[in-house]
């Protein structure tokens, strides 16, 4: 109420509380980690001039990506090539 007698908003005064480096992020939380992981990580994300926020979703990509890599890397089992021959005659019978 009375910041609204001298012309500011609920809304603005409510902006203004929030510090302004979360500005923009999604909604945080915290992660336990020992100091020498928190020391590599910022020298990762110095080193790419992000935040350690972008470095962690940057790792956690890269890891996702190894993980689907070494999947696709196995031999495929008899159902799954079963299921591609299936596909494949799909395929060769409907074009002719």
């Amino acid at each position: 109420m009375k910041l609204e007698l001298l012309g500011f908003s609920l809304e603005a005064a409510q902006r203004a509380r929030r510090p302004c480096m979360l500005i923009g992020m999604r909604e945080s939380t915290s992660v336990r980690v020992d100091r020498r992981t928190r020391d590599e990580l910022r020298l990762l994300a110095d080193a790419d001039g992000v935040s350690l926020d972008e470095a962690v979703s940057r790792l956690v990509g890269a890891e996702r990506q190894r993980r689907m890599g070494e999947a696709l890397s196995q031999p495929i089992t008899d159902a799954e090539q079963e299921w591609l021959d299936v596909g494949l005659r799909t395929v060769t019978d409907a074009s002719g």
